[in-house]
C-alpha cells in the first residue's frame, strides 16, 4: 500500500480511505471503531500492524503477488521487495 500511496500521491485521509477499503471482517470492525484515531497514514499503518501484524504466510503472499507498478521506479520496486524479504523471516537461500 505504501508504494500504491507513493506512485498515486495520496494525501494521508486518502491512503487511510483505500486501505480501509480491503480490510477483512475483524479488522474492518476495528477500523470503523477506532476511525477517528487513525487519520494520518503512519498512525493508521502502526495501529494496524500493532493489531493485527502479519504473519510469514501473509507476507510470502504479499512477495509472490508483487509486481512492478507502470510508473515505479526499479529503486522502489526493489526496496519494497528488499523489506518484504527481510520480514518474511525465509531462510537466505530462497531469496534469490
Amino acid at each position: 500500500m505504501n508504494t500504491e500511496r507513493q506512485i498515486q500521491g495520496w494525501s494521508d485521509s486518502q491512503a487511510v480511505a483505500e486501505a480501509s477499503l480491503s480490510l477483512g471482517n475483524f479488522a474492518l470492525t476495528w477500523f470503523v471503531t477506532h476511525r477517528s484515531q487513525v487519520t494520518i497514514w503512519a498512525e493508521f499503518e502502526s495501529k494496524m500492524r500493532l493489531r493485527f501484524g502479519e504473519d510469514k504466510q501473509t507476507i510470502i503472499a504479499r512477495i509472490k503477488h508483487r509486481k512492478q507498478g507502470e510508473n515505479e521506479s526499479v529503486q522502489l520496486y526493489a526496496d519494497d521487495m528488499i523489506m518484504m524479504f527481510a520480514q518474511s523471516e525465509l531462510p537466505y537461500a530462497l531469496r534469490r
